[in-house]
């Protein structure tokens, strides 16, 4: 991934990645979240399925509202 910086975080932040995987037949779409500290350790990490999703849009959205 070319232009992505990937340097940790300082000592006093967290990293939160997050995406989505959306469904259009089923409508649905699954959240992922990893949460990360100033030394790349995983401190969280948690997947969401949700349903009545519209589309790829939506997903990202409500997949940075959970992270957040």
């Amino acid at each position: 991934m070319e232009g992505k910086s990937r340097h940790p975080p300082e000592e006093s932040i967290v990293k939160i990645n997050f995406d989505a995987s959306f469904q259009q037949i089923t409508n649905s779409t699954i959240l992922g979240i990893i949460i990360q500290d100033h030394e790349g350790l995983i401190m969280r990490a948690c997947t969401y399925p949700i349903k009545n999703v519209l589309d790829p849009a939506m997903a990202e959205a409500s997949a940075c509202q959970q992270a957040v």
